[in-house]
């Protein structure tokens, strides 16, 4: 498909994922009804609800969602929903930059994984804690937790997928730490072989992005090397739109579209970056979409 259907395809996306649309909906109206009416909260519904606003990117609504969800758990016991719920606070703290908070959190939620004796959810509390510490400059603290502490689980419960997903966070922050070779490496040899073979559409459109990336961070583009970038990143933005994500349109997109207008294909690139706006402005993500907005207005003014 031409990069201009496609981008169109994008927008289209965007506005018709009735499914899942339908499905937050749904739930949400659950979630909302009970809590008014001062009935039980159930653990499941809620971390089901915030699954699907986290997929179809309504970052508001996971926010509403959230504030229900610490209500509940300030009753609930140390139960398998509690802990699920806590690790997708944890996660939504970290994002919002509360680390502090985001790390007693997803170590709470990490402690009664363990106690109920699930290895694999405890595994990804501490995939999130080793995130918020390479971010604060402890690289080395996170890579012994995702070498030492994460991947022997993931083996040993013969997780392939999670144990690729891991590998390419070690990669991240080996690229961070300047090893860009290393990380490249593992990212080619390790960890997109693995995802393609498992079928896992949407982490290797994660990947494809991240690998593009630290190519043109290693100066790929001045060596010449614009075709290998341009194909990860066009498979990547396929992949994104075929699958409805917001982040992965809009990320992608941006940066796609600045590989394009390299060739001088201003209208394919005016088309791209129209679609990663629009997911920018699905996500509620007003720097990113007014960075990529005035990229665009750049590319129009070299046409006229």
């Amino acid at each position: 498909m031409k990069l201009g259907l496609l981008a169109v395809a994008a927008g289209k996306a965007l506005s018709e994922d009735h499914a899942n649309l339908a499905s937050h909906a749904v739930m949400s109206e659950a979630v909302t009804r009970l809590a008014d009416m001062s009935l039980p909260l159930q653990g499941e519904l809620l971390v089901r609800a915030i699954d699907t606003a986290n997929l179809i990117g309504r970052g508001q609504d996971i926010d509403q969602l959230l504030r229900h969800a610490e209500a509940f758990l300030e009753d609930e016991e140390q139960t398998f929903e509690s802990a699920s719920l806590l690790l997708r606070l944890g996660r939504r703290k970290w994002r919002l930059g509360d680390g502090d908070s985001a790390l007693s959190v997803l170590k709470r939620a990490e402690s009664i994984f363990e106690a109920l004796g699930v290895e694999r959810d405890a595994a990804i509390c501490r995939g999130g804690v080793a995130d918020i510490l390479a971010a604060r400059g402890e690289p080395d603290e996170a890579l012994r937790i995702l070498r030492e502490e994460q991947l022997p689980v993931y083996e040993r419960l013969g997780d392939v997928r999670s144990h690729a997903v891991t590998m390419g966070k070690i990669a991240d922050i080996l690229a961070a730490r300047g090893e860009p070779d290393e990380a490249l490496r593992i990212l080619r040899e390790e960890q997109l072989p693995v995802l393609e073979r498992l079928g896992d559409a949407r982490e290797k459109s994660i990947a494809l992005y991240k690998f593009a990336g630290l190519k043109i961070a290693t100066g790929a583009l001045e060596r010449g090397e614009v075709q290998e970038i341009y194909d990860a990143l066009a498979e990547a933005f396929e992949i994104a739109i075929s699958l409805k994500i917001p982040d992965g349109i809009g990320s992608t997109g941006f940066l796609l579209g600045q590989v394009i207008v390299l060739g001088g294909h201003y209208d394919d690139a005016i088309k791209v970056l129209e679609a990663a706006i629009a997911a920018f402005e699905v996500l509620g993500d007003d720097t990113r979409s007014e960075a990529a907005a005035d990229f665009l207005d750049q590319i129009k003014e070299r046409q006229s």
